[in-house]
């Protein structure tokens, strides 16, 4: 019978190595930031707001922490505003990805080994 092949895997530390930049402590302790607003997507959160009634609207607002008012035009443009500051809170921006040493012109290679 075929022995099964292990996946294999990355480790470092007994870490799985991943892409992911941390920008805040509940990040690095393993609490998910989309658990505020129920996505990080923000066209999926504008979405869930057009299906959301006066009193979901007022809801999410209360756990968001802002005050409810009767203006739902208002209301869904401020809760937009609020999950775009708080993405932007969040989000470590774009890494810049070094480049690998083939794409070095050589002049610049010989300067650096000398």
């Amino acid at each position: 019978m075929a022995k099964k092949l292990k996946p294999a895997l990355i480790e470092i530390n007994g870490r799985a190595d991943t892409k992911t930049v941390f920008t805040t402590l509940d990040q690095v302790w393993g609490k998910d930031i989309s658990e505020r607003y129920g996505t990080l997507d923000e066209s999926v959160y504008r979405t869930k707001l057009d299906e959301m009634g006066r009193t979901e609207l007022w809801q999410h607002c209360t756990k968001i922490g802002l005050p409810p008012h009767d203006n739902i035009g208002g209301l869904k443009k401020k809760l937009l505003a609020t999950f775009r500051q708080y993405l932007s809170e969040h989000s470590a921006g774009q890494v810049k990805q070094q480049t690998p040493d083939s794409d070095i012109p050589d002049h610049i290679r010989k300067i650096i080994q000398n």
